[in-house]
């Protein structure tokens, strides 16, 4: 059967219809307001645009990977979690997933097909958390919402080996889920990785690295620091954006320490490949075994290009190839002594 969670039918596309007319009239009266008032409309609008577009999106995912899915409850905030797992998926292997989207955007349905996909290349079943999104739900809700989705997958698979994962915004949930577990003491996953994880949120901090890696006449570069500065403040709200928890390659030697191996995949002409360089260097100073992999495309700066395997089939195949061979080293690794107080 479909996805429950990928039904459409007549009467919700009428629902889809009527919520966007009225979102779209709520933003035209803000409009003249301009600031934060009318871009929180207008992502709203556009999210729930996109959600319909994944509950549209996700059965036909399924036509063409056959595999099964299931969402469940986690948590005490109604969030949710859905479960791909292909049909040669090992039960005893989970991937925890959290989807990208600056934190604003997206779900575990705009991203089915990816996931799909990767249930297959590495034949675990994937968790991915439909965490509460920006602005309505800032920091640190998402990773509230991350942290009760890990202990509820560890508690409902007590004997099952967890890997963490996510892209862009999502990586960003990876890494800081770990350094929250490294905070706390508890146990880490036995593997981490990244699809251009976006791990500084620090408008100074982008700035001063900006200059200090020769892009300071980078227009590219210059328009990303200012717009995912926008998108951060819209995530951090007003709590420190230099807080670890929130730009991870920011974290200190010591808390890094107890982090699993990293994997980290990123086209080396977008600006996140500057935080995928951080953050290897970072795990590298704390001891922890790290790969990364930048992929350059004619078609460039292609961010998260996993997510489109029309446009990068090579390098997309290659990157879950890279992925799986990756996760197969640990899969069979016993770390359930390991915790944030011993060596790594």
């Amino acid at each position: 059967g479909l996805c429950a969670v990928a039904r459409f039918d007549e009467s919700m596309l009428k629902r889809c219809r009527t919520n966007i007319a009225n979102k779209i009239v709520e933003s035209r009266g803000t409009q003249q307001l301009g600031g934060t008032r009318f871009q929180r409309c207008r992502l709203q609008v556009t999210n729930f645009i996109s959600e319909c577009c994944g509950t549209m999106w996700a059965p036909l995912a399924q036509y063409h990977d056959s595999a099964t899915c299931r969402t469940d409850e986690v948590g005490d905030n109604g969030v949710t979690v859905l479960e791909v797992k292909a049909p040669d998926a090992d039960d005893d292997r989970i991937i925890l997933y959290f989807h990208g989207g600056a934190f604003v955007l997206w779900s575990p349905n705009t991203h089915r097909e990816l996931l799909g996909r990767l249930s297959m290349a590495t034949r675990a079943r994937v968790v991915a958390v439909n965490y509460r999104l920006a602005p309505k739900d800032p920091y640190p809700a998402a990773l509230e919402d991350a942290l009760a989705a890990w202990r509820w997958v560890k508690e409902q698979n007590p004997n099952v080996q967890v890997a963490v994962g996510g892209d862009s915004a999502g990586g960003n949930l990876a890494f800081a889920l770990m350094l929250r577990l490294s905070q706390l003491g508890e146990q880490q996953p036995i593997a981490a990785f990244g699809f251009a994880p976006w791990l500084l949120l620090h408008p100074g901090h982008m700035e001063e690295r900006r200059q200090r890696s020769g892009n300071s006449d980078n227009i590219k570069h210059a328009m990303w620091n200012r717009w995912a500065g926008n998108l951060a403040a819209l995530y951090t709200h007003s709590h420190p954006s230099d807080d670890p928890l929130v730009s991870p390659v920011l974290a200190s030697v010591e808390m890094v320490s107890s982090f699993p191996p990293v994997l980290i995949h990123a086209d080396q002409d977008e600006p996140l490949a500057e935080d995928a360089k951080d953050m290897a260097s970072l795990c590298r100073q704390a001891g922890v075994p790290v790969e990364v992999k930048l992929y350059s495309f004619r078609l460039s700066p292609a961010h998260v290009f996993q997510a489109f395997p029309r446009l990068y089939r090579a390098a997309a195949a290659d990157s879950f190839e890279q992925v799986d061979k990756f996760l197969e080293e640990h899969w069979t690794v016993d770390r359930t002594s390991r915790s944030a107080h011993e060596e790594p």
